[in-house]
């Protein structure tokens, strides 16, 4: 059966869309310059990683950590979409359909 993750226009996650959606909660708002931008380097590169292994771990079939990586980024970053669409897709794998619509709906 075709998923999600074998579609030619399934795409994983990456920095660019971390650059171009950014992190910052109020904590990160009410620190000094200096400070907020050795913090939301620190959260990049963690968020960077992150996404790195998730998709190594889809590309070799190892779905839940894969779920759990994208989970971590998730949470560093809620609203990257293709986070959900990637987690979906490792949802979908370990036939847990449910789970991959909801995270397929906030795609």
């Amino acid at each position: 059966m075709n998923s999600v993750a074998d579609s030619p226009s399934f795409q994983y996650a990456n920095a660019k869309d971390f650059e171009e959606l950014g992190v910052e909660s109020e904590a990160e708002s009410c620190l000094s310059s200096k400070t907020l931008n050795s913090k939301t380097s620190s959260t990049k590169l963690l968020f960077i990683e992150k996404i790195r292994q998730a998709n190594q771990c889809c590309q070799s079939g190892d779905y839940n950590t894969a779920i759990k990586l994208y989970t971590d980024a998730i949470g560093l970053n809620p609203s990257n979409y293709v986070l959900y669409g990637n987690r979906s897709a490792a949802y979908c794998r370990l036939a847990k359909y449910s789970s991959s619509l909801q995270d397929a709906i906030k795609a």
